[in-house]
């Protein structure tokens, strides 16, 4: 899509059209090649792109990751001010969330932590902000899948009960509808979640904990004549297995959660596991 025509004219042209799918699409044309001048035209017009530019040119180094927090920052406030539709900008925060943490550990490779570090403290700064806004806690919930993921990678494992018992507390709400959050974001979290509890050893509560979650419902929606939490409960018992192989990369997790997902039926259009 950037290369056929400019990388920021699209995003402009997909923001004015509240269509967070298609601007998911358009970042993750970002990866793997560096921008031509085509791509880079036009993202003087929008902080968040011309930010996202930056950090597409300088890839993976300090640079690159300075300017990929950048753009998170900048589009968690445009998400925390606007006053209209907002639901649209979660499937892009996903991405965006997940790029600097990609980042991250390519740098830190396997003796440092500093870089994840970073991103730690940034991600927990908007987490808190967003969390603190009743209308925006849905954007807390992207930050929270982010910090689980880095939390495991620095083990500091005890840091996701504290998240998550937020998190959860979020979810008690009657205002909280999982119905309404991309699959993406609703899959990632929940796998997430699940997977914090068996690496902890509580097996039996984790397929418990997603039968008795809101998203239960949601997967009994999206499996007519199953059960929602019998799909969970055998995705959670074989991530008990995946957990107990150390040489597991964080992209076999999700090539293997999303083909166990799918051998149960479950179609997950545009998902965005990042």
């Amino acid at each position: 899509m950037a290369g056929s025509t400019s990388f920021g004219r699209d995003f402009l042209r997909l923001c004015q059209d509240n269509n967070g799918v298609d601007l998911h699409k358009l970042l993750q044309t970002t990866l793997g090649k560096q921008p031509a001048d085509a791509d880079l035209e036009a993202t003087h017009d929008d902080a968040v792109a011309k930010s996202v530019g930056l950090a597409w040119s300088a890839g993976v180094t300090s640079e690159g990751l300075e300017a990929s927090l950048q753009a998170l920052r900048q589009w968690a406030r445009r998400y925390l001010d606007r006053n209209d539709k907002v639901r649209w900008m979660l499937a892009p925060m996903l991405w965006l969330a997940a790029r600097p943490r990609q980042i991250a550990v390519e740098l830190d490779g396997k003796d440092s932590a500093r870089y994840r570090g970073k991103v730690v403290e940034e991600l927990r700064v908007l987490f808190t902000k967003l969390h603190q806004d009743r209308a925006r806690r849905e954007g807390a919930l992207v930050m929270c899948c982010e910090l689980l993921r880095l939390y495991r990678s620095l083990g500091q494992a005890s840091q996701c009960s504290f998240i998550l018992t937020t998190v959860g507390n979020v979810a008690r709400e009657e205002t909280f509808d999982p119905n309404r959050l991309p699959k993406s974001l609703l899959v990632t979290l929940y796998f997430l979640w699940g997977k914090h509890l068996v690496l902890e050893g509580k097996i039996v509560e984790a397929p418990r904990k997603s039968s008795g979650s809101p998203s239960g419902g949601w997967f009994d929606s999206q499996l007519p004549g199953y059960e929602g939490a019998i799909v969970v409960q055998a995705v959670l018992m074989n991530t008990c297995c995946l957990c107990m192989s150390k040489e597991r990369s964080e992209a076999s997790e999700t090539v293997y959660f999303s083909n166990q997902l799918s051998s149960s039926c479950i179609w997950l259009k545009n998902a965005a596991f990042v």
